[in-house]
């Protein structure tokens, strides 16, 4: 089960930074909104992803412990 949320999390994580550095060539290469957006999506999405994988697993693990 861990070994398929690990997989889940770097296959998200290579994702949202692929898609975080295309953002602003998508938008426009010269527009600091593009810029930003570009790193709230490549650096934000894996952070909310990893805290909520992490409130999942330990609710696994609290769930096992019953």
């Amino acid at each position: 089960m861990i070994k398929i949320y690990l997989l889940a999390v770097a296959t998200g994580l290579s994702v949202a930074l692929i898609y975080g550095s295309l953002v602003p060539s998508l938008i426009s290469t010269k527009s600091d909104l593009a810029v930003m957006f570009g790193v709230i999506v490549g650096f934000g999405a894996p952070v909310i992803g990893l805290i909520a994988g992490r409130k999942f697993i330990n609710s696994l693990i609290k769930a096992k412990g019953k």
